[in-house]
């Protein structure tokens, strides 16, 4: 389930639109698993959210740097 209220969360509200589809696709991912760790590799993140994988990374380097996400070797 999303938490609705994340569309007034600070966070959420200040980050653009591929940050945003970027962000609710890591927690509704189809391979997402209850505790939150799971093996994606980019380019499948990449085909499902229509966003290059250049992007992908620096949008992942964002959220790590905010403690939002963690991306280990896929």
């Amino acid at each position: 389930m999303i938490e609705t209220r994340m569309w007034d969360d600070n966070f959420f509200s200040e980050l653009s639109t591929e940050e945003e589809l970027l962000f609710i696709y890591f927690i509704t991912s189809p391979v997402n698993a209850l505790s939150g760790i799971y093996e994606i590799p980019l380019n499948t993140i990449s085909l499902h959210t229509s966003i290059k994988r250049e992007k992908i990374l620096k949008i992942i380097k964002k959220f790590e740097s905010l403690n939002k996400i963690f991306y280990i070797n896929g």
